[in-house]
């Protein structure tokens, strides 16, 4: 396992591993180790209708397979650029993407200078670097000296892959399921096959009913929410098994109910953009300090809008007011990315950005994995706007800062985070309105450790409906239908230490592998 850790992390680490190591061997567990109600050792007590959601799908291809390392087609010096520091090499990129049609355009090491946005709008295509620290593109000019005051986007990035949904609506959904079932009655089947992947959309009605539903009829969406996306709020991208007359059987159990009320559609599944990567460098903006929230001057690192199976990984980003988000896209990668500021010293209480990683707007089933953020920002790792079945896993965190945003974010899994300075805000209620709770139906903590100090009792559970709180040792164990569910353990001891990890192998253990 390749982390970027402290000496104390890694030891962290270490001891969570060794206590893994005799159930990987096959021997039982130490009496002093713990297994959750929810899961047991290997899953024998959890079921697809469990409130612990599956997350076992997230990450590029739904971790079936390994990221590609895809072949050089051209070096970004066949298009001209310098690479000195001085030189503005920002045609030479434009031009060196929209020229290569598929494979990785080496960057070879050197200063790149970048006074505009980048934007990638095709798929296969892979920018590659020397390596962090050998590789850097400076990116001189932020969004509102592009764009101009007042017209700085909230979310971006200056480094964009942007692609769309294409696809048309293929058949409706006319009977209705559960949670944790495979089958759907549909008008017909035609035209759908095993292997294929799919959208099943779904539409809040006036009633609200379905926005009230993501959050376990706990809380409700509120007036502006409800008009987001046309009520669409909804579409959710799944595999086919099998496919035949009028039923369909998805490859993986419903994330949700299904009901009539609701429209239930099924659509084609056709993005754009799928197989791009961005690897094997450092990003760097000015010295610029950060102007506080809701200032922010725009200098935004990385965005995957509309992407599917696309990365980013091995990269480093100093002085962002953003790191890396996702919005309506699914199935990506982020893995081994360092957030670091070098000039921006931090505001009163310590943050030099806005968010450090972020999913919003339908994002879903994607991998935040062995990412480090050496800095603060006001939202260390956020989950917004219908987000859902999105991982952070083996994150290093100087404060935990884990943001629901709103908007109904749910099922969305925090796992194998370590805490190394400020043990507060570990549920962060960014976006806070007194009419919506922050976050959707069953968010999941699973193992998350404070190497300093203990999390504080900030719990709000009218805030998070039906959440899940394993091996965080803070809170008092509650365990209810309907309400909280939280297992008090030390750390250390949790077993098994990622539940993401130990739901995959579980997964792939017992199916056979699909493509997308």
């Amino acid at each position: 396992m390749k982390i970027k850790k402290s000496s104390q992390v890694v030891v962290g680490l270490g001891v969570w591993l060794a206590g893994l190591a005799p159930l990987l061997a096959g021997e039982p567990a130490q009496q002093t180790a713990n297994v959750s109600d929810l899961w047991g050792v290997a899953g024998e007590k959890w079921t697809p209708r469990s409130r612990l959601p599956d997350f076992s799908f997230a990450g590029c291809h739904a971790g079936e397979k390994p990221i590609p390392d895809v072949a050089v087609k051209a070096s970004i010096k066949d298009f001209g650029a310098k690479g000195d520091g001085v030189t503005d090499d920002t045609a030479a990129f434009t031009r060196a993407i929209a020229s290569v049609s598929s494979g990785a355009i080496a960057i070879p090491a050197g200063c790149y200078r970048i006074t505009g946005a980048l934007v990638i709008q095709k798929p296969g295509v892979v920018l590659r670097g020397a390596g962090e620290g050998k590789t850097t593109l400076y990116f001189e000019k932020s969004f509102e000296a592009l764009l101009g005051v007042g017209k700085v986007p909230y979310w971006g990035g200056l480094l964009e892959v942007r692609g769309e949904q294409k696809g048309k609506k293929l058949t409706g959904v006319t009977a209705a399921a559960r949670r944790g079932d495979t089958r759907l009655a549909v008008s017909s089947a035609a035209g759908i096959s095993a292997g294929q992947w799919i959208r099943l959309r779904m539409r809040n009605p006036a009633d609200n009913s379905l926005g009230s539903y993501l959050y376990a009829d706990r809380s409700a969406l509120n007036a502006e929410r409800r008009r987001w996306y046309g009520g669409q709020i909804v579409d959710w991208v799944v595999p086919v098994a099998a496919a035949g007359g009028n039923t369909i059987t998805l490859a993986r159990p419903l994330r949700l109910d299904v009901r009539p009320q609701w429209q239930p559609e099924i659509w084609e599944h056709k993005p754009t953009v799928q197989e791009v990567g961005i690897e094997n460098l450092t990003i760097e903006f000015p010295n610029a300090q950060y102007r506080g929230h809701w200032k922010e001057e725009g200098y935004y690192a990385f965005q995957l809008l509309g992407a599917y199976n696309c990365w980013v990984r091995r990269v480093t980003i100093i002085d962002s007011d953003i790191g890396v988000v996702i919005m309506a896209g699914g199935h990506n990668t982020v893995s081994g990315v360092t957030l670091k500021a070098r000039w921006r010293a931090g505001g009163k209480t310590g943050e030099t950005g806005h968010y450090g990683f972020g999913v919003s707007g339908h994002a879903q089933d994607n991998l935040v994995e062995d990412s480090t953020l050496l800095t603060t920002f006001v939202h260390n790792l956020s989950v917004n706007s219908f987000a859902s079945g999105n991982v952070y896993s083996r994150i290093t965190t100087r404060s935990a800062r884990f943001d629901h945003h709103g908007g109904a974010p749910y099922e969305n899994l925090f796992t194998q985070i370590v805490v190394t300075e400020q043990a507060h805000d570990l549920f962060m209620c960014g976006g806070n309105r007194a009419d919506e709770a922050n976050s959707g139906a069953r968010s999941t903590l699973w193992n998350i450790r404070a190497l300093k100090g203990r999390f504080p009792a900030n719990r709000k559970p009218d805030k998070f409906p039906q959440g899940n709180v394993i091996g965080v040792d803070r809170w008092p164990t509650q365990k209810t239908d309907d309400d909280a569910w939280i297992e008090q353990w030390p750390g250390e001891t949790t077993l098994p230490p990622n539940l993401y990890e130990a739901q995959k192998a579980h997964r792939l253990g017992k199916t056979a592998t699909t493509t997308e």
